[in-house]
């Protein structure tokens, strides 16, 4: 498992061992800015604050309880890093593909060895975050350029 406080490049991975979904890699390829079409797609109100595409690829590494898919981060764990005078939300896998390339991810089980693309959406007020965290209280990742 990849170490608290390890500190990543976009496209590098990071192994996570987690209670239902087994071990798997991780890798964060970016972080991106929502074309202004996608907010109306995502049902969200651009004054609330930008909305940003998260991409990343899994890889099954084995030990999922109930099968492993593309969608097996958390949305609440893998996240935009934001300062906490800030608001965020996560939208997570959106039901429909959204403009700008967050495409919906199959919940179609991966096999062991397997991998898979997904995105992630989310909304924040302030700056452009430039960094993604993985924070499960216990075990804390962060990638950038």
């Amino acid at each position: 498992m990849t170490p608290d406080g390890t500190k990543l490049k976009f496209g590098q991975a990071a192994v996570i061992d987690d209670d239902s979904d087994g071990k798997y890699k991780l890798k964060v390829k970016s972080i991106e800015a929502a074309p202004k079409a996608a907010y109306a797609a995502a049902n969200l109100n651009e004054t609330n604050g930008k909305m940003y595409y998260v991409k990343f690829d899994v890889t099954n590494l084995g030990g999922a309880k109930y099968g492993f898919r593309a969608t097996a981060p958390n949305q609440f764990f893998l996240k935009p890093v934001f300062d906490s005078s800030e608001k965020g939300r996560a939208g997570g896998n959106p039901y429909d593909n959204l403009p700008g390339g967050c495409d919906k991810a199959s919940y179609d089980e991966i096999a062991v060895g397997k991998s898979a693309s997904a995105c992630y959406y989310y909304q924040v007020t302030g700056p452009t975050p430039t960094k993604v965290m993985w924070d499960t209280y216990e075990t804390e990742i962060v990638w950038s350029k």
